[in-house]
């Protein structure tokens, strides 16, 4: 038998030619992502979910805030102005900004509302706070029923409030587990054992001293566990300091703005007012401090000053009665008046330097203006001292005196009267910083999570990884993708069959899909397929046909049926063979028993009419089953038993289609295929790599049967693909030529 040559010239549009392999086709990278569609859509819907839930069971964070105002300069009682401007500074938002995130700040209000204390419900894994959260009570009081039997947890409506809890200084890296008993009783356990009896509003303790506890209120149902713990100050310290955030409202307003956020908005209000009240207390502190301490300074001179000037005032006594003179001439007098004040002048600029050096360094450019107004006034000092000598000595004993008197005099009443001032202004200082709005938070809105938005998010991150995942898929899939790719191998494609997504649902029940559905794209690709065969076997002594596939499930029985019952319906008489004795399905298209076939007419047990079975309407086909599963399928196929049936269905068949087991699975397709015209190849796309494709022709050609053509089956919708498919797809057309 001489088989005809099979030529085939591809036509393809231009745009199909081959492409540089360092081309990226965005047309056909979009292709593979919509075969890929199913895959990208189960990502981007998981991810939706998983944000859903989130959103759902997730604890709402709420932002409490405070305004502050820093003022570059303390405001003064009226009429002490001057006293004020010399006990202010000015301070930079940072420096505030600082101060108020202090430790010593912070450290108070923890203090004050015993922030080490933690004491609260212990919810049920991920959904108990949630369900809680959505609990609403009827009247004041009321807990929530314990779901499924679970009476360790809390269900919603619990609270408790512990105003003291001491601790015998051992680490435990565990918290006390308190269990409500009946109203105002509970019990303390620590690793499941018992530590202490306790009811609410008494203190209560340990009988090992382990503990002491003082519960004030304590709402929940007995058998509701509460976990409590007292963490180190500095640990909670630090963990608001980190939690609290402050900056500065517009450059250089002085306006500060301190937010916290908290799953409790009741406690970020508490906390973060007493932490502003606290920095306003400690802000009028340390301005009243620094008056306390020139006060403390002017206190300790007075009683110098007086001393000298009681000391100056008996001299001046004294001399009067030793010289009997009482009055001084009025151009003395008038000397003397000048000379005291330039005396109190200087006495002043020295009080102020004195003040000065408490606050500044001594290279501070204040201190030069001092200087140079001090050496003025020693000069000016000392022309009128060159005047008194030129007096008599009586009058120049006397004006110095009476210098000294009106000096210390004037310097004794300046110090009483600052002290007072500064008395005065620290009792009165009010510090540089105010509180403009007290500490409040919007419990409509929480500022996390914000549910558009994490649901958009899971979109694009279930898209983005949905897309990933669909490149790595299609990169660690083998399987062919185009026919491209088997014509590489010097195989012609005949056609391209589009996957059906009926078959694909269905299988074999649904019977031939060229009868039941005979519009569908599958069905269409068959019939240029039958046009293909009907040239390839142009010629042939036999026209007869043997179809194969690399491995199993390929598709090659669908092929092989809805092939027969095309060219049946073309008026051809067709006699379609199961010949896959092991496992073949081909009764199953056709609703006929499996009994009576193939193995039994080459067992000898049948004759060929008596297992020859109408399959089809037309009346042109006729079909032949496996019969039973033989022990020896092979063995019965190279008898000649086949040779002489294949003969005869030749004879009184125009063609004769077999359906032979995969190629590399077992021998039978290379023994069959020397009893047929032309063999044909199944495979099906992203399931047999090229290699495999390969591998199935050289184990055929090594028996002596060449593979005159090949068929990409279940070819997915691409819109990148190219070459092949019908509607959505290109096709190919054959030219087929005979040759002897």
């Amino acid at each position: 038998m001489t088989d005809n040559e099979l030529k085939t010239t591809p036509m393809k549009p231009a745009m199909n030619e081959r492409r540089d392999d360092d081309e990226i086709d965005l047309l056909e990278l979009l292709g593979t992502l919509m075969a890929q569609r199913l895959l990208i859509g189960a990502i981007v819907g998981v991810a939706l979910v998983l944000a859903l839930f989130y959103v759902t069971v997730a604890q709402p964070i709420y932002r409490a805030d405070v305004l502050i105002q820093v003022e570059e300069k303390q405001g003064g009682i009226p009429g002490l102005d001057e006293m004020s401007e010399l006990f202010s500074a000015e301070t930079s938002s940072t420096t505030e900004i600082e101060v108020y995130k202090s430790r010593s700040v912070i450290g108070r209000a923890v203090d004050e509302l015993r922030l080490t204390i933690k004491a609260e419900p212990n919810y049920f894994p991920v959904i108990g706070r949630a369900i809680a959260r959505r609990y609403s009570p009827e009247q004041a009081g009321d807990v929530a029923s314990a779901f499924f039997g679970l009476r360790k947890f809390a269900w919603g409506g619990e609270s408790i409030e512990v105003l003291g809890l001491e601790e015998d200084g051992r680490s435990r890296p565990e918290p006390w587990s308190l269990i409500a008993g009946e109203p105002g009783q509970y019990s303390v356990y620590y690793d499941d054992e018992l530590v202490m009896d306790g009811r609410v509003g008494e203190l209560s303790g340990a009988a090992d001293g382990s503990l002491r506890l003082y519960v004030s209120e304590l709402i929940a149902a007995p058998g509701t566990e509460f976990l409590l713990d007292k963490a180190p100050r500095l640990a909670v310290i630090k963990s608001l300091q980190s939690q609290i955030n402050v900056s500065e409202r517009g450059k250089r307003s002085g306006v500060l703005v301190a937010t916290l956020d908290s799953a409790d908005p009741v406690w970020a209000v508490e906390v973060l007012q007493q932490v502003s009240d606290q920095y306003v207390l400690q802000n009028v502190k340390r301005m009243s401090a620094e008056a306390a301490k020139s006060l403390e300074f002017l206190r300790a001179q007075l009683p110098d000053v007086k001393s000298e000037l009681e000391l100056a005032e008996d001299r001046l006594n004294q001399f009067r009665m030793s010289s009997r003179s009482v009055d001084i001439s009025m151009e003395t007098e008038a000397l003397l008046t000048q000379i005291v004040e330039i005396e109190n002048e200087i006495s002043q600029l020295n009080l102020k330097q004195i003040e000065l050096e408490r606050q500044f360094k001594p290279q501070h450019p204040i201190f030069e203006t001092l200087r140079q107004q001090q050496d003025q006034l020693t000069a000016k000092k000392r022309r009128f001292e060159s005047e008194v000598d030129g007096l008599p000595d009586t009058q120049q004993q006397m004006l110095r005196l009476m210098r000294d008197v009106e000096v210390k005099t004037e310097i004794y009443t300046q110090l009483l009267n600052k002290a007072q001032e500064l008395d005065v202004v620290r009792a009165g200082t009010v510090g540089n910083v105010r509180i403009l709005d007290q500490a409040a938070v919007d419990v409509r809105h929480p500022v996390k999570p914000k549910k558009s938005l994490m649901i958009a998010l899971a979109a694009v991150l279930g898209l983005v990884l949905g897309v990933i995942a669909a490149l790595v898929r299609v990169a660690l899939n083998r399987g062919v993708e185009s026919p491209e790719q088997i014509e590489d191998l010097g195989i012609p494609v005949y056609a391209t069959i589009p996957l059906s997504d009926e078959q694909d649902r269905k299988g074999e029940s649904l019977g031939l899909l060229s009868e039941v559905y005979p519009e569908d794209l599958a069905v269409e690709s068959l019939r240029g397929l039958r046009t293909s065969i009907h040239f390839a076997l142009v010629g042939a002594q036999s026209q007869s046909l043997m179809v194969t596939g690399p491995s199993p499930n390929v598709g090659k029985t669908f092929v092989s049926s809805n092939l027969a019952a095309l060219l049946a319906s073309g008026g051809d008489r067709v006699c379609l063979i199961d010949g896959d004795m092991r496992r073949g399905t081909m009764h199953q298209y056709f609703d006929l028993p499996v009994e009576g076939g193939l193995s039994d007419i080459l067992s000898g047990q049948k004759t060929i009419d008596q297992v020859l079975k109408n399959g089809g309407d037309s009346g042109n086909l006729t079909v032949v089953t496996r019969g039973k599963a033989p022990p020896n399928p092979s063995e019965l196929l190279m008898s000649q038993q086949f040779t002489d049936m294949m003969r005869e269905l030749n004879e009184r068949f125009d063609v004769v289609i077999i359906d032979t087991p995969p190629a590399l699975a077992v021998t039978d397709a290379a023994i069959v295929g020397h009893h047929v015209a032309a063999t044909l190849l199944i495979a099906r796309q992203r399931q047999n790599p090229v290699a495999e494709i390969r591998y199935a022709c050289n184990r055929l050609e090594q028996n002596g049967v060449v593979v005159k053509g090949a068929v990409l089956n279940a070819v997915q919708r691409n819109a990148g693909a190219y070459g092949y498919g019908y509607g959505n797809y290109a096709y190919y057309q054959y030219d087929y030529k005979s040759a002897d």
